[in-house]
């Protein structure tokens, strides 16, 4: 009787073809013959990686061709690792032809979360006005909709079909809120799926809006936490504002994968429940080890309830990494003072001036003061000088803190300083030297980096 290696090498090569591209180098060293077989196959399946594995999407009206050719293709798909996106309502985008749109409302028909699109689209008229009737649509209603430019569901289509994705850098036009009353329900469903491949690699998450006067719903957060592959999200301008949504509310998860989490200037509506959903996402948070945070310029502490990073100290007493950025005129928060009590941190970052108490010390005897409410545990120290700051004092400073460094933090590897180019240089020339000549003793790492235009920590 004959068997599977008995197979001549042009079966074999045509079977290497549709070999799963996880399996095709396995499929290829079971014999020579197979690597042998194999040869147009791993040929092919080089080339994909190198097209596929960063998948940079920045043009909105470039989307529809790339969910398509995964539809077409499905093991385009498994190649993507890392997803650079940009969505926005741009009018008539989509696809005109009729295999297209027949492609698409198969894929409708066989997806699990058909209900939810169906629910979205009896929710809004041809304007996007919410209309009272409720009917289920047909298929072939949604397909004709994606003539108009709609892409509201469009991005968990395509996600569906990247079971390998470990990177998703998304920015999102929020002046129409329905891309995410549509999208956020969507990816609950998959969530809920058993055996639903969306997201089982996906590791870190990068969410933006494509506009400066936009705002993203923390309901995003939710989401993205619930998956346990996820360990690090950035979210810019995030805002914990309650509003009224199109889709059922749901519960923080009760327990999340998530190590890292940046917000980069998020807002707040105090007199609502924001303080209450940013306890509960922290809560959500058992694992999390790293914080950055920039402080939105459109809040400032004037209550001690808005102290965003005192929440974090006190919910988080096992952080490893801080990141601290707050706006100029915004006031520092009495938090930043007690960060002693991290007796885990080992990064810090922030602009000097958080150092500081409020009552600024003098260049001298003082300068190692800041240094006294960080914690002994630390390792590596990041900070930037302030736009019209006393250089010499942000030295002093430096200098003072390596020479104490045995008493002060004495586990510190690694200061960098970021520093502005100043006319008179001669003494901030002397105290650089004086501060990586007493690194160098005391086995710290000392970087100074001096630049014409001010340096931020976050940079777009």
């Amino acid at each position: 009787m004959a068997t599977f290696l008995d197979l001549s090498t042009e079966i074999l090569s045509l079977i290497a073809l549709e070999v799963c591209p996880t399996d095709k180098v396995n499929f290829a060293l079971i014999s020579r013959c197979f690597l042998h077989a194999s040869n147009i196959a791993l040929r092919q399946h080089i080339e994909l990686q190198r097209s596929y594995s960063i998948v940079n999407n920045r043009n909105p009206s470039t989307l529809p061709t790339l969910v398509l050719k995964t539809l077409r293709n499905p093991h385009v798909g498994y190649y993507v690792r890392e997803l650079l996106l940009e969505t926005a309502l741009e009018g008539d985008q989509f696809v005109h032809l009729e295999d297209d749109l027949r492609l698409l409302e198969h894929t409708l028909k066989q997806s699990c979360f058909l209900p939810e699109i169906e629910d979205y689209y009896a929710l809004y008229d041809d304007e996007g006005e919410k209309v009272d009737d409720e009917s289920a649509l047909d298929t072939q209603d949604i397909c004709n909709s994606l003539k108009k430019g709609d892409q509201s569901f469009i991005v968990a289509l395509l996600l569906l079909h990247l079971p390998n994705l470990a990177v998703l850098s998304w920015q999102m036009d929020c002046s129409c809120a329905q891309d995410v009353d549509i999208f956020i329900p969507i990816i609950r469903r998959l969530f809920l799926q058993d055996n639903s491949p969306v997201f089982l690699n996906l590791q870190k998450v990068i969410l933006r809006p494509l506009g400066d006067e936009d705002n993203l719903d923390y309901d995003l957060i939710k989401t993205f936490m619930a998956f346990p592959s996820v360990h690090s999200i950035t979210i810019r301008k995030v805002t914990f504002m309650e509003k009224d949504r199109q889709y059922k509310q749901f519960p923080w998860p009760e327990t999340s994968n998530l190590s890292e989490l940046i917000l980069d200037e998020p807002e707040f509506d105090w007199l609502s429940d924001s303080q209450e959903s940013f306890k509960n996402m922290l809560a959500s948070s058992q694992n999390l080890k790293a914080f950055r945070y920039k402080h939105s310029p459109h809040t400032q502490y004037l209550y001690p309830e808005n102290d965003i990073c005192g929440m974090v100290l006190e919910e988080k007493p096992l952080l490893e990494e801080l990141t601290v950025s707050f706006s100029e005129g915004a006031g520092i928060p009495d938090s930043i003072f007690h960060l002693r009590n991290l007796t885990n941190l080992r990064f810090f970052e922030t602009e000097f001036l958080t150092l500081h108490s409020r009552n600024r010390y003098r260049p001298g005897d003082k300068a190692a003061e800041p240094a006294k409410r960080l914690p002994p545990s630390l390792q590596h120290l990041r900070f930037y000088e302030q736009p019209q700051g006393d250089q010499k004092a942000y030295l002093e400073f430096a200098a003072k803190l390596l020479h104490n460094k045995e008493e002060l933090l004495p586990k510190l590897q690694k200061m960098e300083l970021f520093m502005m180019e100043q006319g008179n240089t001669n003494a901030s020339g002397y105290l650089m030297r004086l501060a990586s000549f007493i690194g160098n003793e005391k086995g710290v790492d000392v970087c100074i980096d001096v630049s014409e235009q001010p340096r931020t920590i976050f940079r777009d």
